[in-house]
Formats: C-alpha cells, sequence, structure tokens
C-alpha cells in the first residue's frame, strides 16, 4: 500500500459518484459546509497526493493517516446512508475534496496525538492552518469540517487491526 492507491481510491470513489452537486439527503448545513462556497477544481486523485505528499516531508506516516482518512470517509457516507435509508451516502464530487481533507485532519491528531501544538495564523493550531493551506481552504472551515465529520462518525475514529487489515484487502492492497 502506498500514497498512489491512496489516490486511486479516491478516483475510483469520485468516478462511482454520479452526481456533481450536493446530495440532498444531506442537511442543509452539511451540504453547504462540504461542498463550500468555492470549489476546488483540482482531481481528487491529485489533490491527495499532493496533500499526502506535504506529510512525506514531515513524516513517514502519510500512508496510515491516509488510509485511516478513507476508512474515515466510508463511515461518514455509512452514516448518511442510514440516516437516509440507503437511498445515497452523502459523497459526491462536490464534496469528496473536503471530506477527505477533513478526514485527514482528524487522522492526523488519532495517529500522532496532535490536537494543538503551537498557533499559527488567527489563533488556528499550527496543524490546522498548514492543512487548510495545502488543501485550498481557509483554517476556519477546516476546523468547522472536522467538526460536522466527526459528529456525522459519532466521534468514532479508532480502527481495530482487523478493520484496517479489512479494509486493505478489500481495496486490494
Amino acid at each position: 500500500m502506498d500514497k498512489r492507491s491512496i489516490a486511486s481510491f479516491l478516483a475510483l470513489r469520485a468516478a462511482a459518484t454520479t452526481s456533481t452537486t450536493t446530495s440532498s439527503r444531506l442537511s442543509a448545513a452539511e451540504g453547504e459546509l462540504f461542498s463550500g462556497r468555492k470549489a476546488i477544481a483540482e482531481p481528487i486523485a491529485a489533490y491527495a497526493a499532493r496533500l499526502l505528499g506535504c506529510y512525506a516531508q514531515a513524516s513517514d506516516g502519510s500512508v496510515a493517516e491516509g488510509t485511516l482518512a478513507l476508512i474515515l470517509v466510508e463511515r461518514f457516507a455509512g452514516s448518511v446512508m442510514r440516516r437516509t435509508g440507503g437511498a445515497e451516502d452523502g459523497v459526491t464530487a462536490s464534496t469528496l475534496h473536503r471530506l477527505f481533507l477533513a478526514a485527514l485532519l482528524v487522522a492526523t491528531k488519532f495517529l500522532n496525538d496532535a490536537a494543538v501544538v503551537s498557533c499559527g495564523n488567527k489563533g488556528a493550531p499550527l496543524l490546522v492552518s498548514a492543512l487548510a493551506a495545502a488543501g485550498g481552504v481557509e483554517a476556519e472551515e477546516l476546523a468547522r469540517l472536522e467538526l460536522a465529520l466527526l459528529v456525522c462518525v459519532g466521534f468514532d475514529v479508532n480502527v481495530s487491526r482487523s478493520e484496517y487489515c479489512s479494509f486493505c484487502v478489500l481495496n486490494r492492497w
């Protein structure tokens, strides 16, 4: 498993998405939040590879963080599917970039115990500021995305070894 596998997974997830608009089954607040005011035009595979590349410069953990982020994206989809009776999963071309970005932040904090190390611009934690800049959003927006994702997955970010391995085997990594 490597960063290309993670980027490829997201590209396939985007290709499987039939809608480019926000799901009508998400609450209005969730839909607006994950779609954002300004679309991220970069293809999702390139976007993910670039974000993970930022981590590769700082640590070797980008693959684990990326994989956990994908699991969180799928948990988000499962949560929306349960709320909609299986009608849709809330992952669209307009939500996937921000959803992955928020999931990557949560995964990074969880795996590295990096909630707040120091503060950057406007008092935002340095990790949030750096990831927001790399992801093309404001730090405040990323903080809102993070909270919305956590609420949606019931604050359950722990992944057992067997779940992690199953996810990797299922995706042929």
